[in-house]
Protein backbone atom coordinates (compact mmCIF):
# COMPACT_ATOMS: atom_id res chain seq x y z
CA UNK A 1 0.00 0.00 0.00
CA UNK A 2 2.88 2.33 0.91
CA UNK A 3 4.58 1.53 -2.38
CA UNK A 4 1.39 2.36 -4.28
CA UNK A 5 1.08 5.67 -2.44
CA UNK A 6 4.71 6.46 -3.21
CA UNK A 7 4.14 5.81 -6.92
CA UNK A 8 1.07 8.05 -6.91
CA UNK A 9 3.02 10.80 -5.14
CA UNK A 10 5.84 10.57 -7.68
CA UNK A 11 3.38 10.71 -10.58
CA UNK A 12 1.59 13.65 -9.01
CA UNK A 13 4.93 15.49 -8.53
CA UNK A 14 5.88 14.88 -12.16
CA UNK A 15 2.54 16.31 -13.31
CA UNK A 16 2.98 19.40 -11.10
CA UNK A 17 6.57 20.01 -12.27
CA UNK A 18 5.66 19.46 -15.91
CA UNK A 19 2.68 21.78 -15.62
CA UNK A 20 4.80 24.42 -13.89
CA UNK A 21 7.49 24.25 -16.61
CA UNK A 22 4.85 24.45 -19.32
CA UNK A 23 3.27 27.52 -17.71
CA UNK A 24 6.69 29.16 -17.39
CA UNK A 25 7.41 28.54 -21.10
CA UNK A 26 4.00 29.94 -22.04
CA UNK A 27 4.64 33.09 -20.00
CA UNK A 28 8.08 33.56 -21.56
CA UNK A 29 6.53 33.19 -25.00
CA UNK A 30 4.00 35.89 -24.13
CA UNK A 31 6.76 38.14 -22.79
CA UNK A 32 8.78 38.05 -25.98
CA UNK A 33 5.78 38.29 -28.30
CA UNK A 34 4.71 41.42 -26.42
CA UNK A 35 8.24 42.82 -26.54
CA UNK A 36 8.76 42.39 -30.28
CA UNK A 37 5.23 43.53 -31.06
CA UNK A 38 5.80 46.80 -29.26
CA UNK A 39 9.40 47.28 -30.47
CA UNK A 40 8.70 46.55 -34.12
CA UNK A 41 5.11 47.56 -34.72
CA UNK A 42 4.10 50.06 -32.03
CA UNK A 43 7.41 51.90 -31.76
CA UNK A 44 7.83 51.34 -35.53
CA UNK A 45 11.40 49.99 -35.33
CA UNK A 46 10.49 47.59 -38.16
CA UNK A 47 10.49 50.60 -40.50
CA UNK A 48 14.11 51.29 -39.49
CA UNK A 49 15.32 47.68 -39.57
CA UNK A 50 13.51 46.66 -42.76
CA UNK A 51 12.35 49.93 -44.33
CA UNK A 52 13.81 53.38 -44.95
CA UNK A 53 13.07 55.16 -41.65
CA UNK A 54 16.49 56.58 -40.71
CA UNK A 55 16.13 56.22 -36.97
CA UNK A 56 13.66 55.20 -34.28
CA UNK A 57 13.55 56.78 -30.84
CA UNK A 58 12.52 54.72 -27.81
CA UNK A 59 11.71 56.52 -24.58
CA UNK A 60 12.17 54.10 -21.70
CA UNK A 61 10.61 54.72 -18.33
CA UNK A 62 12.52 52.68 -15.74
CA UNK A 63 10.23 53.43 -12.83
CA UNK A 64 8.44 50.56 -11.12
CA UNK A 65 5.26 49.19 -12.67
CA UNK A 66 3.28 50.63 -9.75
CA UNK A 67 4.69 54.14 -10.31
CA UNK A 68 3.99 54.00 -14.04
CA UNK A 69 0.47 52.72 -13.47
CA UNK A 70 -0.17 55.55 -11.03
CA UNK A 71 1.01 58.11 -13.59
CA UNK A 72 -1.09 56.48 -16.30
CA UNK A 73 -4.23 56.75 -14.20
CA UNK A 74 -3.53 60.43 -13.52
CA UNK A 75 -3.64 61.26 -17.23
CA UNK A 76 -5.82 59.68 -19.90
CA UNK A 77 -3.92 61.31 -22.78
CA UNK A 78 -1.67 58.36 -23.56
CA UNK A 79 -4.50 55.88 -23.10
CA UNK A 80 -6.48 57.64 -25.81
CA UNK A 81 -3.79 57.10 -28.44
CA UNK A 82 -3.54 53.33 -28.53
CA UNK A 83 -5.16 50.33 -26.92
CA UNK A 84 -2.31 48.23 -25.53
CA UNK A 85 -2.38 46.37 -22.21
CA UNK A 86 0.67 44.08 -22.02
CA UNK A 87 1.23 41.50 -19.31
CA UNK A 88 4.94 42.27 -18.98
CA UNK A 89 6.82 45.52 -18.41
CA UNK A 90 8.52 46.61 -21.65
CA UNK A 91 11.50 48.25 -19.93
CA UNK A 92 12.18 45.14 -17.88
CA UNK A 93 12.17 42.98 -20.99
CA UNK A 94 14.28 45.55 -22.86
CA UNK A 95 17.01 45.23 -20.22
CA UNK A 96 16.99 41.46 -20.61
CA UNK A 97 17.11 41.77 -24.40
CA UNK A 98 19.86 44.37 -24.55
CA UNK A 99 21.99 42.47 -22.03
CA UNK A 100 22.17 39.46 -24.38
CA UNK A 101 22.44 41.53 -27.58
CA UNK A 102 25.71 40.98 -29.48
CA UNK A 103 26.20 44.58 -30.64
CA UNK A 104 29.62 43.77 -32.11
CA UNK A 105 27.87 41.55 -34.67
CA UNK A 106 25.59 44.35 -35.85
CA UNK A 107 26.99 46.06 -38.96
CA UNK A 108 24.17 48.02 -40.61
CA UNK A 109 22.54 49.45 -37.50
CA UNK A 110 23.35 51.18 -34.24
CA UNK A 111 21.47 50.66 -30.98
CA UNK A 112 22.59 53.23 -28.44
CA UNK A 113 21.51 55.35 -25.49
CA UNK A 114 21.95 59.12 -25.60
CA UNK A 115 21.44 61.31 -22.52
CA UNK A 116 18.78 63.99 -22.98
CA UNK A 117 19.07 66.92 -20.61
CA UNK A 118 16.02 68.03 -18.65
CA UNK A 119 14.51 64.54 -18.91
CA UNK A 120 14.19 61.71 -16.40
CA UNK A 121 13.72 59.12 -19.12
CA UNK A 122 16.19 56.85 -20.91
CA UNK A 123 16.40 57.65 -24.62
CA UNK A 124 17.45 54.82 -26.95
CA UNK A 125 18.08 55.26 -30.67
CA UNK A 126 17.89 52.51 -33.26
CA UNK A 127 19.74 53.81 -36.30
CA UNK A 128 19.85 52.60 -39.89
CA UNK A 129 23.38 53.81 -40.65
CA UNK A 130 23.04 54.07 -44.42
CA UNK A 131 19.59 55.69 -44.40
CA UNK A 132 20.52 58.24 -41.74
CA UNK A 133 23.82 59.14 -43.41
CA UNK A 134 22.01 59.59 -46.73
CA UNK A 135 19.24 61.83 -45.40
CA UNK A 136 21.75 64.03 -43.57
CA UNK A 137 23.84 64.28 -46.77
CA UNK A 138 20.72 65.15 -48.76
CA UNK A 139 19.93 68.05 -46.41
CA UNK A 140 23.52 68.86 -45.51
CA UNK A 141 23.13 72.65 -45.85
CA UNK A 142 20.26 72.73 -43.35
CA UNK A 143 22.20 70.69 -40.80
CA UNK A 144 25.48 72.57 -41.33
CA UNK A 145 23.77 75.91 -40.80
CA UNK A 146 22.14 74.74 -37.57
CA UNK A 147 25.18 72.88 -36.20
CA UNK A 148 27.61 75.66 -37.12
CA UNK A 149 30.49 73.58 -38.46
CA UNK A 150 31.37 71.27 -41.34
CA UNK A 151 31.13 67.52 -40.84
CA UNK A 152 31.11 64.16 -42.59
CA UNK A 153 27.58 62.64 -42.60
CA UNK A 154 28.75 59.06 -42.01
CA UNK A 155 31.12 60.08 -39.22
CA UNK A 156 28.44 62.02 -37.31
CA UNK A 157 26.01 59.10 -37.62
CA UNK A 158 28.57 56.78 -36.05
CA UNK A 159 29.26 59.47 -33.44
CA UNK A 160 25.77 59.09 -31.99
CA UNK A 161 27.38 56.45 -29.76
CA UNK A 162 29.53 59.21 -28.23
CA UNK A 163 27.73 60.95 -25.35
CA UNK A 164 29.98 64.01 -25.82
CA UNK A 165 29.23 64.34 -29.54
CA UNK A 166 29.03 68.02 -30.52
CA UNK A 167 26.67 67.21 -33.40
CA UNK A 168 24.16 65.14 -31.44
CA UNK A 169 24.25 67.28 -28.32
CA UNK A 170 23.36 70.24 -30.51
CA UNK A 171 20.51 68.23 -32.10
CA UNK A 172 19.10 66.68 -28.92
CA UNK A 173 20.16 69.08 -26.18
CA UNK A 174 20.17 72.43 -27.97
CA UNK A 175 17.36 74.97 -27.90
CA UNK A 176 14.13 73.14 -26.95
CA UNK A 177 11.65 73.99 -29.71
CA UNK A 178 13.10 76.28 -32.35
CA UNK A 179 11.59 75.90 -35.84
CA UNK A 180 14.99 74.86 -37.21
CA UNK A 181 15.40 72.07 -34.66
CA UNK A 182 11.86 70.79 -35.16
CA UNK A 183 12.41 70.60 -38.92
CA UNK A 184 15.74 68.75 -38.58
CA UNK A 185 14.32 66.24 -36.10
CA UNK A 186 11.48 65.52 -38.50
CA UNK A 187 14.02 64.84 -41.26
CA UNK A 188 16.10 62.57 -38.99
CA UNK A 189 13.06 60.54 -37.95
CA UNK A 190 12.08 60.08 -41.59
CA UNK A 191 9.02 62.33 -41.84
CA UNK A 192 10.16 63.99 -45.05
CA UNK A 193 10.95 67.65 -45.69
CA UNK A 194 7.43 68.14 -47.14
CA UNK A 195 6.01 67.41 -43.68
CA UNK A 196 8.84 68.53 -41.38
CA UNK A 197 9.15 72.07 -42.74
CA UNK A 198 5.43 72.97 -42.58
CA UNK A 199 5.22 71.52 -39.06
CA UNK A 200 8.22 73.62 -37.97
CA UNK A 201 6.43 76.79 -39.08
CA UNK A 202 4.01 76.35 -36.21
CA UNK A 203 6.85 76.89 -33.70
CA UNK A 204 7.88 80.34 -34.92
CA UNK A 205 6.43 82.81 -32.40
CA UNK A 206 8.01 85.90 -33.96
CA UNK A 207 5.98 86.05 -37.17
CA UNK A 208 3.70 88.99 -37.90
CA UNK A 209 1.40 90.22 -40.64
CA UNK A 210 0.60 87.90 -43.56
CA UNK A 211 2.95 85.11 -42.50
CA UNK A 212 1.44 85.09 -38.99
CA UNK A 213 -2.04 84.90 -40.49
CA UNK A 214 -0.98 81.99 -42.69
CA UNK A 215 0.66 79.95 -39.89
CA UNK A 216 -2.35 80.56 -37.64
CA UNK A 217 -4.59 79.17 -40.37
CA UNK A 218 -2.18 76.25 -40.82
CA UNK A 219 -2.37 75.46 -37.12
CA UNK A 220 -6.18 75.60 -37.22
CA UNK A 221 -6.22 73.16 -40.14
CA UNK A 222 -3.90 70.84 -38.27
CA UNK A 223 -6.14 70.84 -35.20
CA UNK A 224 -9.28 70.22 -37.24
CA UNK A 225 -7.74 67.36 -39.24
CA UNK A 226 -6.09 65.60 -36.29
CA UNK A 227 -7.03 61.93 -36.40
CA UNK A 228 -7.18 59.56 -33.46
CA UNK A 229 -6.30 56.11 -34.71
CA UNK A 230 -7.08 53.27 -32.36
CA UNK A 231 -6.12 49.67 -33.00
CA UNK A 232 -7.64 47.08 -30.70
CA UNK A 233 -4.97 44.49 -31.36
CA UNK A 234 -1.38 45.05 -32.51
CA UNK A 235 0.44 42.31 -34.38
CA UNK A 236 2.81 41.75 -37.30
CA UNK A 237 -0.16 42.27 -39.63
CA UNK A 238 -2.04 45.00 -37.74
CA UNK A 239 -0.05 48.17 -37.11
CA UNK A 240 0.27 51.78 -38.20
CA UNK A 241 2.92 53.47 -40.30
CA UNK A 242 5.17 55.93 -38.39
CA UNK A 243 3.08 58.81 -37.08
CA UNK A 244 3.64 62.35 -38.29
CA UNK A 245 1.61 65.38 -39.36
CA UNK A 246 0.84 65.79 -43.05
CA UNK A 247 -0.26 69.04 -44.65
CA UNK A 248 -1.48 67.98 -48.07
CA UNK A 249 -3.59 65.25 -49.60
CA UNK A 250 -0.48 63.91 -51.34
CA UNK A 251 2.44 62.96 -49.11
CA UNK A 252 5.27 61.01 -50.80
CA UNK A 253 6.60 59.97 -47.39
CA UNK A 254 3.24 58.60 -46.27
CA UNK A 255 2.83 56.64 -49.51
CA UNK A 256 6.35 55.28 -49.15
CA UNK A 257 5.68 53.98 -45.64
CA UNK A 258 2.37 52.45 -46.69
CA UNK A 259 4.27 50.48 -49.33
CA UNK A 260 6.97 49.50 -46.84
CA UNK A 261 4.29 48.34 -44.39
CA UNK A 262 3.10 45.82 -46.98
CA UNK A 263 6.66 44.54 -47.42
CA UNK A 264 7.21 44.33 -43.65
CA UNK A 265 4.03 42.25 -43.26
CA UNK A 266 5.28 39.90 -45.97
CA UNK A 267 8.72 39.61 -44.34
CA UNK A 268 7.42 38.68 -40.88
CA UNK A 269 4.53 36.52 -42.09
CA UNK A 270 4.75 33.03 -40.60
CA UNK A 271 8.11 33.74 -38.96
CA UNK A 272 9.27 33.80 -35.37
CA UNK A 273 9.51 37.53 -34.54
CA UNK A 274 12.72 37.15 -32.57
CA UNK A 275 14.58 35.12 -35.17
CA UNK A 276 13.38 37.29 -38.05
CA UNK A 277 14.56 40.41 -36.20
CA UNK A 278 17.96 38.94 -35.43
CA UNK A 279 18.27 37.93 -39.08
CA UNK A 280 17.98 41.63 -39.92
CA UNK A 281 20.28 42.85 -37.16
CA UNK A 282 23.07 40.36 -37.78
CA UNK A 283 23.04 40.18 -41.56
Amino acid sequence: MKKKNLILWVLFSIVIVTSSCSQKKDLEKIRWEEFYTRLLFIECAAFTLYGSKPMTELILDHRSKEEKESSRLETSESAAKISWNPLFDFEETWRLWEKDLSKEKINNYIITHFPIKRSEYDFVYIVNILELSTVIKKHYDLFQKYIGFDFDPLEVVLDIQNKDSLFWNKIFNGEPTTPEKICLLGILYGYGIENSYPFSLLFNKERAGSSKKFTSHLHKQLSENLETKNIKEFSSTKFLIPGFRTFSTYSPTKLKYEKEKTEIIKYYQGKDLEQATFDLLYK
